[in-house]
């Protein structure tokens, strides 16, 4: 009797089976074939959901930060100026001639006569840290004009090249300030820590003004650019002097 009750019972369970799922073949027994399989298949397919919703959740989140746009900076002069190559003589009115707008300096024009360079300014361009790491430069502007002798040689313009800063002078001087040279340098970005650095510097080809007087040179220091320049002027450049400046990220 226990036998016979055993067995009502293992026939009942796979009649149930079967009509849950048609789709099972039977024995010749009427024992689905399949009933294992389709039992674990079925746990398989209940786990799965859950698997999949919770990677799909992460994939979403995912998308979603890709898609925010990454934060650019501009890196700007910050605190007091440190000078650097005071030159030339004390003849002429002070002046101090720091770049608008948070930009730095990239080059200078000018002219210069028998007396020395006469008529100087400087290019000011916007410094941008970009995500990839790359600094750039950009929209170069030209400060007010320092000097005012009549008789000129006209000069060509020196600037850095693409994406470098000003960082140091090389330059000439007795009474007044007769040549310069610009020595730059480009910077690097750690996006992940907001910080910048300054690369290797170089003298960049071409001068304002002549081989005459006393020869100087001077950089800021390591962490340092030129954010402006100052001095004395009347109708010569009389003395001449870097401003120099660390940086601060502005986030844009």
């Amino acid at each position: 009797m226990r036998a016979l009750a055993g067995l009502l019972a293992l026939v009942a369970a796979c009649t149930f089976d079967t009509a849950v799922n048609s789709e099972f073949t039977s024995t010749e027994d009427g024992v689905p074939a399949d009933a294992q399989s389709a039992t674990e298949d079925s746990g398989a397919a209940d786990a799965n959901p859950l698997i999949d919703a919770a990677l799909v959740d992460a994939a979403v989140d995912a998308a979603v930060d890709a898609a925010e746009p990454p934060i650019l900076y501009l890196l700007q002069p910050t605190g007091e100026a440190t000078i650097k190559a005071d030159i030339g003589g004390n003849g002429g009115g002070a002046f101090d001639e720091d770049c608008p707008g948070g930009r730095v300096v990239t080059g200078f024009d000018g002219d210069d006569n028998s007396g020395g360079i006469c008529r100087l300014q400087a290019f000011c361009s916007v410094l941008t840290a970009n995500p990839n790491g790359t600094v750039t430069t950009s929209d170069p502007q030209l400060t007010d004009i320092h000097g005012s002798e009549n008789s000129v040689v006209p000069e060509d313009p020196i600037q850095c090249p693409a994406n470098q800063v000003v960082v140091g002078v090389n330059g000439r001087s007795n009474n007044s300030l007769r040549k310069l040279e610009i020595i730059c340098a480009p910077l690097t970005w750690d996006y992940a820590t907001t910080t910048y650095s300054v690369g290797t510097a170089q003298t960049v080809p071409g001068n304002i003004g002549r081989e005459q007087g006393q020869q100087s040179s001077d950089s800021c220091d390591p962490d340092e650019v030129v954010g402006g320049f100052g001095g004395n002027a009347g109708t010569l450049v009389d003395r001449f002097e870097l401003h120099c400046f660390s940086l601060e990220a502005i986030a844009q």
